[in-house]
């Protein structure tokens, strides 16, 4: 996880929680990982993301804030 204190930051953005719960999917459905393995996978992947793109430092990870911050409901229909 980011080095970085997660205690002052702003929620998660939309796109972060869609990306970790994609690359989390991928993870158990193409590499066969158990949830939690494929959460720490998920996780890295969210790391470099975030790596990439300095303004989502601003923000909790979308695999949930440890700042008590709710992780923002996704709803998808079709």
């Amino acid at each position: 996880m980011c080095t970085k204190s997660l205690e002052h930051l702003l929620t998660a953005v939309p796109y972060t929680v869609a990306f970790h719960e994609l690359a989390e999917a991928y993870a158990k459905v193409d590499k066969g990982m158990q949830h939690e393995q494929a959460h720490a996978d998920a996780i890295k992947r969210e790391d470099t993301l975030r790596a990439q793109r300095s303004e989502l430092t601003k923000h909790d990870p979308g695999s949930g804030g440890p700042t008590g911050h709710p992780v923002q409901e996704i709803i998808i229909k079709r």
